[in-house]
């Protein structure tokens, strides 16, 4: 009896099939050449979005000659433009204000999902047929916002400029451009840099569930899931607020205080020809910053081993594409050296005098870019995991299926020379398609690379590490085919380059 056993297990080792109908059928099922199957169920989505957009459309006014006078009230320009060819006079009994225009984009989006699906199937393969029952649903939500702030400076431009004012004048997102100016202050000077912003944060989490069961072999199943995060906060003077002068150089008086807040002072006359004074000054730099965090982050369980590793490739795929990066300057408060500076009252520390270099940009990040790249990773991430499905899952299961029948015939016969060379195949099988083995590891490195260059994390050391793996096993997989094997240096010279 139990020769007929040793005589069947390996007749079936031989022959790498089995020799019941049952499993015939259950093989029919699982690896159709024609499927039949009714299913129903049911999904859902919905979108939400709210945007809220403010925009200025500033004055300009241009002239040969401008005159603005009050004889009660102030001076106020606010996102505006005064254009003079020769002289251009504010004169205010009170203050004068010249001052920028804020426009202003605000986005708020929600979005859901949720489905599911059940039914039952019959699969053909040959003369045989299986059937079974599979269901699947998945879920997911997400929410998006996003708020951007940009400056509209207003301009006073003029040949010859001549401000007034009784009380204070304050260019806070102004600027002054002269050939000569002339400035009588009687309050305070004050000259404050304005900063565009940009926030940005998104979070989109999705998850998914799917079973099946095939008569005559048992069920499977396998549960995935995907979280992605993304924040942008962004904060830079683009245009620093000030007073520039020509050859024609300044006279500046300011009876009291000069509080310069990223403010800048300059002019292209010699030294002689500028000259400021105030009773005190007071300054402070304004700080900027770009910061920019992105998170991917998915993986899945199954039943089946080899998708199990799978998915563990995705997961370090998607994780590729993260980012987090940070960057920040500084616009300093600047009066250039060239200008005759008298400070009747205590000794400015604080104050810069370059006024070349008085506003460091940092790194600005493009949103639009950045949804790109994270989608990017994603296909790419999904890709390679349906590529190593389709590919390695029908090896890996046929090796597991004559590792097991091996191991069986071994268990009664461990002389037996046939099951033991089916048994050393399978594992070598295994060892090289399987989790860990060179065929994942390329397809890692592969896909680890084309993320990094979708995401424009093009770090040289990856790329002259996957190199001579690369080319290695170009000339392995592709030895007997020479046209495939010039079309792979191709395309690994083009990630190289």
């Amino acid at each position: 009896m139990a020769a007929k056993e040793v005589e069947g297990v390996a007749d079936t080792v031989s022959n790498m099939a089995g020799s019941k109908a049952l499993t015939e059928n259950a093989k029919a099922a699982e690896n159709p050449s024609v499927k039949i199957s009714v299913s129903v169920g049911s999904s859902k989505s919905q979108n939400e979005s709210h945007t809220r957009t403010v925009t200025h459309q500033g004055s300009e006014f241009s002239a040969g000659n401008i005159k603005l006078k009050t004889t009660e009230g102030d001076i106020d320009v606010v996102g505006s433009k005064l254009n003079a060819t020769d002289k251009l006079e504010l004169d205010s009994a009170k203050a004068i204000h010249l001052e920028s225009t804020q426009d202003s984009t605000e986005n708020h989006s929600t979005n859901s999902n949720s489905g599911w699906s059940a039914g039952v199937f019959v699969g053909f393969n040959g003369d045989s047929y299986g059937f079974g029952l599979e269901a699947s649903g998945q879920k997911g939500k997400g929410k998006e916002n996003s708020t951007t702030i940009t400056q509209n400076n207003t301009q006073i431009n003029g040949k010859s400029v001549v401000m007034k004012s009784r009380e204070n004048t304050e260019l806070k997102g102004a600027n002054v451009n002269a050939e000569k100016l002339t400035a009588d202050i009687k309050g305070d000077l004050i000259i404050e840099s304005r900063q565009d912003e940009t926030k940005y944060h998104s979070k989109q989490t999705q998850a998914g569930a799917s079973a099946s069961f095939t008569y005559g072999s048992g069920g499977g199943g396998s549960v995935n899931f995907s979280k992605n995060k993304a924040k942008v906060n962004q904060a830079q003077v683009e245009e620093q607020s000030g007073i520039s002068v020509g050859k024609g150089g300044m006279d500046i008086t300011v009876a009291n205080n000069t509080h310069l807040k990223g403010g800048l002072i300059k002019s292209e006359a010699t030294r002689d020809k500028n000259h400021f004074k105030t009773k005190t000054l007071t300054t402070e730099n304004i700080e900027n910053h770009s910061e920019v965090k992105v998170e991917n982050i998915s993986g899945g369980i199954s039943t089946n081993m080899a998708q199990t590793g799978i998915s563990a490739v995705s997961s370090l795929a998607s994780a590729l594409g993260n980012k987090n990066e940070s960057n920040h300057t500084t616009t300093k408060s600047a009066v250039g050296d060239n200008i005759n500076l008298t400070v009747e009252k205590g000794t400015p520390t604080a104050l810069s005098r370059d006024v070349a270099n008085s506003n460091k940009k940092v790194t600005a990040y493009d949103l639009g870019e950045i949804k790109e790249q994270q989608e990017m990773a994603d296909v790419i991430g999904e890709i390679a995991q349906n590529s190593i499905t389709m590919a390695l899952k029908p090896k890996l299961d046929e090796a597991e299926k004559q590792k097991a029948q091996a191991e069986e015939v071994l268990k009664v016969d461990p002389n037996n020379a046939q099951a033991q060379q089916v048994l050393n195949q399978a594992n070598q099988t295994i060892n090289q398609y399987g989790k860990g083995g060179d065929v994942q590891m390329a397809i890692r490195a592969v896909t680890g690379v084309l993320q990094g260059l979708a995401t424009k994390n093009t770090n040289g050391a990856i790329v002259d590490a996957l190199s001579p793996y690369a080319n290695k096993l170009i000339k392995e997989q592709t030895q007997d085919n020479p046209t495939a094997n010039l079309m792979a240096h191709d395309v690994l010279g083009a990630v190289e380059a």
